[in-house]
Order: C-alpha cells, then sequence, then structure tokens
C-alpha cells in the first residue's frame, strides 16, 4: 500500500454521532477472531449503538470511511517479517486514510511493537496520535470472548485528552468493564502488553519442561509437583502448551532488541 502523509487538521474525537444518530462504531479485524468478536459483543447494546466490522483491504477501508463512525477499533492482526519486524504498512497506511478522509477516533487493540509506534509518530505526527489515537491492547489470551470484555486489567496508553474522551465512549456506551484500569503512555502501554505476554512465555515454557523433567527423572507425578509449586509460588494455572499468540508477541519484542535473551530461548527455531 503507498504510504500517504496527513495533513488534515486536527479536529476532536466525536463522542458523540451528529444529529442525535446512533453511535457508530467500525472494528476493523477478522470476525472469527476473539479480540475482534469481544471487541463487537461489548458494543452489543439494546440501543442507541451501531456496529459494523470491515477487514483492512482498500475498498472496506473506503466504505468504512463513508459511514464516519465515531471511533474504529483495529484489531487486525498485523503481519510479521521473516526477521522479527512487523509489516505495519496496512495498519499506517488505512489509519492515514481514515484520519483525512472521517477525521474518527482510533483505537489499537492489536499487539504493535516499539518500532511500530515510532513509525506511527512520524508518519502521523505527535499531534494526530496525542488528539487521536489511544491504545487498548488485550492481556488475556484467551479464546473466551467475556474474558476480552472483562478482563482482570485493562491497560490504556495514550494522552490524557484522548483516553478522556475513549473512557467516555467505554463507559457510558459499552459492556467492558476490567476489575482494574491501567492508564499510561502510548510507549508504555507498548512495553507493558509485550512485556507481560514475554513472562507467561517464560513462565509456560518452565512449567512444560518441569513436566518433562519430572517424567524423564521419574518417581513422582509431574502433575502433582507441578500444582504444588504453582500453589507456592502464587502463580496461576498455566496451560501446557504455548499458544501462538504469545510466540507472536515475543517475535515482535524480540526482533526489536538483543537485550531479552531468555524471552528469545522460549520461541526455539
Amino acid at each position: 500500500m503507498t504510504e500517504e502523509v496527513v495533513d488534515a487538521e486536527v479536529v476532536e474525537q466525536n463522542q458523540v454521532p451528529e444529529e442525535r444518530g446512533p453511535l457508530k462504531i467500525a472494528v476493523i479485524g477478522l470476525e472469527d477472531d476473539p479480540l475482534t468478536a469481544g471487541t463487537v459483543r461489548a458494543f452489543n447494546a439494546p440501543r442507541g449503538v451501531e456496529v459494523t466490522t470491515w477487514t483492512s483491504e482498500p475498498e472496506d477501508i473506503d466504505a468504512l470511511i463513508e459511514e464516519k463512525p465515531a471511533i474504529v477499533f483495529w484489531c487486525d492482526p498485523i503481519t510479521v517479517k521473516k526477521n522479527d519486524t512487523q509489516d505495519d504498512s496496512v495498519l499506517i497506511g488505512s489509519l492515514q486514510r481514515i484520519l483525512r478522509g472521517c477525521g474518527s477516533g482510533v483505537c489499537i487493540r492489536s499487539s504493535i511493537n516499539v518500532d511500530t509506534f515510532e513509525r506511527l509518530m512520524m508518519s502521523l505526527t505527535k499531534q494526530v496520535v496525542d488528539n487521536k489515537i489511544v491504545y487498548m491492547p488485550d492481556l488475556t489470551d484467551s479464546a473466551n470472548l467475556s474474558d476480552h470484555i472483562t478482563p482482570p486489567i485493562q491497560i490504556l496508553g495514550g494522552s490524557p485528552e484522548v483516553i478522556k474522551a475513549h473512557m467516555e465512549i467505554i463507559q457510558n456506551a459499552t459492556w467492558f468493564s476490567a476489575e482494574e484500569l491501567k492508564v499510561t503512555s502510548f510507549a508504555e502501554a507498548v512495553y507493558v502488553k509485550l512485556a507481560t505476554t514475554g513472562y507467561r512465555l517464560v513462565q509456560q515454557k518452565f512449567f512444560d519442561e518441569l513436566h518433562e523433567a519430572v517424567m524423564d527423572m521419574k518417581n513422582a507425578n509431574p502433575m502433582v509437583v507441578s500444582r504444588i509449586v504453582r500453589s507456592t509460588l502464587g502463580v496461576s494455572n498455566v496451560p501446557s502448551h504455548v499458544s501462538s499468540g504469545l510466540c507472536y508477541d515475543a517475535r515482535i519484542f524480540t526482533g526489536g532488541t538483543d537485550t531479552l535473551s531468555l524471552i528469545e530461548s522460549c520461541l526455539g527455531d
């Protein structure tokens, strides 16, 4: 996709649609993906909210712009290159067109790394990012839709002004309800998301290897050993496999630095 330059005047994020019509919400992502489906389900209000789902294809972005939604949620996965950097040209190009074409507020939910954040700042300008974009990553790694709507902890990254505008919509027009909300800068939210999933990857790899070690050395039930160790450490139940989501986040995290050797070792070949 050809990169464009945002030269439109920065306007305040729409909080309510004009002429008292329905609050228009656009969700960009794969309909069968839990993150996309959970985001759509969160806006399942009895009335007053109109949610549409789109792909990131150019023709869909054109149609989305014509609808002029109040806010756009980006849930579409970003592909990763062979060198573990994100191919974020579609994300950045699409957001440039949306911001210039209809001025919607944007909430990015897909995993991004610091390199992509920096390219967003350069391509869209800091002023536009601060006024129009909030980062609301998913911290659950769950296939259960309710876990994406009512997570234990939700993190929001962005400028204070854009977070305030975003929260007015979240609190008044959605079922999003985290037990604890953490508000921070955009860049810090990127690090928190990647660090959280990176830690889970290391933790799961440890318990997988512990299981195999007890099986190899015998004389004990590996399930009992793991259960007591988890209880002693105060950690939650760990699945017996590493999910593709954790591996994705680990790849884009380690792809930007040589200092995350522990996480990188858990990725294997």
